[in-house]
């Protein structure tokens, strides 16, 4: 698979930076009344490229979330960035998923399971204020896809640059 590699400017008025995506693919939004975000999905469901920021985007809450009763974090790494100007922080980890069997009943009643299998994935963000606000700037990869991605990864995480005119 050949990932995409054609960058356009998304700009986040409201907090007043602009990140590149890619070209071709959408960009997702959600919102909440503490925060919010803007993702996009680069294979399947596997592998993403996001930036959120509110009350839940903090580098503490993000790195609490890459550990629950399924998932492990390993190999987590962390140091300081500058990101607009401003004391940051970077975090890396790798996350390890258990399989899951998922039950549940079919219309007509009968019993099912979907199986999801084991997987690794890699995942990375920067962690910064801006207006006062968290923010992340981050991806998700699975960890087989590391290599083939990583110029696109690098080039993502280092594209935030204040809004412009």
């Amino acid at each position: 698979m050949n990932p995409p590699n054609t960058w356009v400017r998304h700009r986040l008025e409201y907090l007043g930076f602009s990140v590149d995506v890619l070209e071709g693919l959408p960009v997702e939004t959600w919102q909440r009344p503490t925060g919010g975000g803007v993702f996009q999905i680069l294979e399947g469901e596997d592998s993403s490229l996001f930036v959120n920021w509110g009350e839940s985007a903090s580098l503490e809450g993000f790195r609490q979330s890459l550990s629950d009763l399924n998932t492990r974090a390993v190999d987590v790494r962390q140091w300081p960035v500058e990101v607009l100007g401003a004391r940051g922080q970077r975090l890396s980890a790798t996350v390890e998923q258990g399989a899951i069997v998922a039950y549940g009943r079919s219309p007509e009643g009968v019993v099912t399971h979907a199986e999801s299998p084991a997987a690794c994935f890699r995942t990375e963000a920067i962690s910064f204020a801006c207006a006062g606000v968290p923010v992340l700037v981050g991806y998700r990869v699975a960890q087989s896809t590391v290599r083939e991605y990583e110029p696109l990864l690098k080039h993502f995480l280092a594209s935030v640059r204040p809004l412009e005119g």
